[in-house]
């Protein structure tokens, strides 16, 4: 059980490390209408804290791209595009470097990239820097599947700039769901404006004979 003080305990905490404190608040109270325990709570806060400075880094980086762009600074080559001109390595490469055990399955990773319904990348020369990829019905649903940077390119605003697009790309269709595999990964999420389902529960099947087919 989390005592009241247990919880303003982890609020100091990541008021520490940069969170807002009324939105945190705000937050608790949404949270508290919609029947949450005690420890949903103290997660909720703990997971903000954690994601802080991952978020400012988003925020700081977005600020310089909106500097750059109105100073008529050209930022460095960073280039997106909707093509799904990225070879086997290249995406097991970048799945490598986030750690993503999909890289241990190369060309069913890849086949599955080239069938999914929109894919959106990011490049740096020749190198593939960041990804994200959705599935959707041609008219009502979208889930998105993947959203990946390199650590070494994190804190530049990619992330943001693939979200961005993927969500233009479905601006008509109903609904946009996402499920983070890691609930530490939610206000990332929740920053480009998804909301947690009240009553929602993640559901899974793993094929664990699938899992020898390389």
């Amino acid at each position: 059980m989390i005592t009241g003080d247990g919880l303003e305990g982890a609020i100091r905490d990541a008021v520490a490390a940069g969170c807002d404190e009324a939105e945190i608040r705000t937050m608790l109270d949404d949270a508290r209408a919609q029947g949450k325990s005690g420890l949903e709570l103290y997660d909720m806060v703990r997971d903000m804290a954690q994601l802080a400075p991952m978020m400012k880094a988003l925020q700081q980086a977005q600020h310089k791209m909106t500097d750059a762009a109105q100073g008529g600074v050209t930022q460095a080559a960073i280039t997106y595009t909707t093509e799904k001109s990225f070879s086997v390595d290249q995406v097991v490469a970048l799945f490598r470097a986030v750690g993503w055990h999909s890289a241990d399955y190369p060309t069913r990773l890849h086949k599955a990239l080239m069938g999914s319904s929109y894919v959106v990348t990011a490049w740096d020369g020749d190198r593939l820097v960041g990804l994200v990829r959705a599935l959707d019905d041609g008219e009502l649903n979208a889930y998105l599947k993947y959203l990946l940077v390199d650590p070494a390119y994190q804190g530049r605003g990619i992330a943001g700039a693939l979200m961005r697009d993927v969500l233009d790309h479905y601006r008509d269709y109903l609904y946009v769901d996402v499920m983070p595999e890691e609930s530490k990964n939610a206000p990332l999420y929740e920053h480009f404006g998804f909301e947690r389902m009240p009553d929602g529960v993640p559901l899974e099947i793993w094929n664990q004979d699938a899992s020898l087919m390389r």
